[in-house]
């Protein structure tokens, strides 16, 4: 199971419901991008269908819903469209069932029995690219799932849900890591970096171990130090210049990201 650093107060949450016997079946795991919101569905989802940690992946009971997954889809409309969204037709293939644009019906997998034990578990990442028609699908599913079964939507933008949506689900609400956490978090997860380059992306992260990985990744910490007269005026203006290095950061940014998955949405 990994560890989620510096939400003691959101996981403490689950585990009180859980202790009493209050626990909801719709959750709405809320908050920033890159603070470990997933991450804990997963491994709520775990503790919930007792998986061993190395096994959970391709668990029959846990079910994980991705706009990604429009690449293994058996519609071959859904293959071929950028990512960009969860459409309808993947949530009806993957949970709620019903007819597709590719004109087949599908069946629901979230009222099929449990395959182990008599729990299982749906994941939602991102659920903030779910469309209204694809929300208001699942409103009955979310009011009144079949028994033992538990809905994650996980998203940074609550704003974009349905209040219909919101209605039926519990909130948990994860917040961004302070310093001291991500620190603690950088020692392990950054250890092999170049500490002016962890400084750096700690400080752009807004308190995301999310975003600051990802400014690791993709080169950031130098962009920004290369820019560093630019946006701070010193020794001359060159517009130039800095246009032109950050023209190169984005395209090189890009290419990398479609040459990992070319349904990639360029946005």
């Amino acid at each position: 199971m990994n560890t989620v650093i510096g939400q003691d107060k959101a996981l403490a949450s689950l585990d009180a419901a859980s202790a009493e016997n209050r626990r909801h079946h719709a959750l709405v795991f809320s908050g920033p991008r890159g603070v470990g919101k997933f991450t804990s569905a997963v491994n709520y989802a775990i503790s919930l269908l007792k998986i061993p940690n190395e096994e959970y992946l391709g668990f029959p009971d846990l079910h994980i819903i991705q706009k990604e997954d429009a690449t293994w889809s058996q519609n071959p409309q859904l293959q071929k469209r950028k990512q960009t969204n969860i459409p309808l037709d993947l949530l009806r293939e993957r949970m709620i069932g019903g007819k597709a644009s590719d004109d087949k019906v599908y069946g629901a997998p979230v009222f099929k029995t449990p395959t182990v034990g008599g729990e299982k578990v749906f994941i939602i990442d991102e659920a903030e690219l779910i469309d209204e028609t694809g929300q208001n699908a699942l409103l009955s599913t979310l009011e009144e799932p079949p028994l033992g079964t538990t809905i994650i939507l996980v998203t940074c933008r609550e704003d974009l849900l349905l209040q219909t949506v919101k209605s039926r689900c519990q909130f948990v609400c994860f917040a961004p890591l302070d310093n001291e956490d991500m620190s603690i978090w950088a020692e392990d997860a950054l250890s092999g970096v170049d500490q002016k380059d962890v400084l750096w992306a700690i400080g752009f992260s807004c308190g995301s171990p999310g975003l600051a990985l990802d400014a690791i990744n993709t080169g950031l910490p130098q962009l920004g130090r290369s820019l560093f007269s630019f946006l701070s005026c010193e020794g001359g203006v060159d517009y130039t210049g800095a246009l032109l290095k950050i023209n190169s950061f984005v395209e090189s940014t890009v290419l990398n990201k479609l040459s990992e998955n070319n349904q990639a949405s360029k946005a």
